[in-house]
């Protein structure tokens, strides 16, 4: 019977804490003419938004975080090097974890091609001229989040990123954690956490790999 019993325990995927950290506010989110287009221009943070990282470092803190991963956006570069001096922690750093690369609308007033963007999420094979398909953005951050997830196999990781991707891994966990990492499209194209927010899921390497089917 202790035989059976290890031998269901060795097949269960084991599960794990990942936290989920926005970056902090920038020109862009706040700078009083409308939320620009962020995709992959190199902003930093604002005044606000470094005071806005030190309040999830503080949220963070004691958390039983052992690996901390972020984006190599500057926005979120600076705001991981902000919370890691609240959990001890040096973060690694990751294009695979990037927001989505939208080409020709960054910069853009997002009142003006926000409802373009979300066009190719209907499309999902077809690329943003000058950026990438919304297929291609999927494949590069769960890539990312299961690089950070196995490196620190079973334990609490924490990963600083951006609204689409944070947007992407909740519609993920609602859909029910589906292993052709397919979405909830209405939890997608909600309004999703605020910057610095910070949010926690449960998940496995294997989830994240499609092998929990």
């Amino acid at each position: 019977m202790a035989r059976q019993h290890l031998a269901f325990a060795l097949q269960k995927p084991i599960s794990q804490t990942i936290y989920l950290a926005r970056h902090g506010d920038t020109k862009f989110n706040s700078d009083g003419t409308g939320e620009r287009v962020r995709g992959w221009l190199n902003v930093p943070l604002t005044a606000k938004g470094k005071a806005e990282a030190e309040q999830a470092g503080k949220k963070l803190k004691g958390k039983g975080i052992v690996g901390m991963f972020s984006s190599d956006l500057r926005r979120a570069s600076e705001t991981a090097e902000i919370i890691a001096k609240h959990i001890g922690l040096k973060p690694e750093f990751s294009p695979l974890l990037r927001t989505w690369n939208v080409g020709m609308y960054e910069g853009a007033a997002c009142d003006d091609c926000q409802e373009f963007i979300d066009q190719f999420t209907q499309t999902p094979d077809q690329p943003i001229p000058g950026g990438e398909s919304f297929n291609q953005f999927k494949k590069r951050i769960f890539s990312g989040v299961t690089d950070a997830a196995q490196k620190y196999f079973g334990r609490t990781v924490l990963i600083v990123t951006h609204h689409s991707v944070e947007r992407a891994v909740e519609a993920w966990d609602k859909a029910g954690q589906p292993p052709d990492h397919s979405l909830d499209m209405a939890v997608y194209h909600e309004k999703g956490d605020k910057p610095g927010a910070v949010e926690m899921m449960r998940t496995s390497v294997a989830a994240l790999k499609g092998q929990n089917a």
